[in-house]
């Protein structure tokens, strides 16, 4: 399996989408949007997996065209997946 690391690393969005995550992550509160986004509170690395599995969902309504996407959600998931990649290299390093 990929290293979290390395997929998110990986991940290739619209340059202002992931900028806008990149800010909005330095105001990431875990207990309230990790609990909104998947409703409990694992450790980073399952959480990832879980934001992961949310995000393609995500990105291939943003590609496919059909009109559901909602660049909010993508936002808020790409805010969560930094910024537990973040606590995650924050707990291993």
């Amino acid at each position: 399996m990929q290293d979290l690391m390395t997929r998110l690393a990986r991940l290739t969005r619209p340059r202002i989408l992931t900028r806008a995550a990149q800010v909005g992550a330095n105001s990431y509160d875990r207990r309230r949007d990790l609990i909104r986004l998947i409703g409990h509170l694992p450790r980073s690395g399952p959480a990832m997996i879980q934001l992961f599995e949310r995000e393609d969902m995500l990105n291939a309504a943003r590609t496919d065209g059909t009109g559901t996407y909602r660049p909010r959600d993508h936002l808020s998931v790409l805010i969560a997946l930094i910024a537990e990649a973040r606590l995650l290299g924050e707990q291993t390093g």
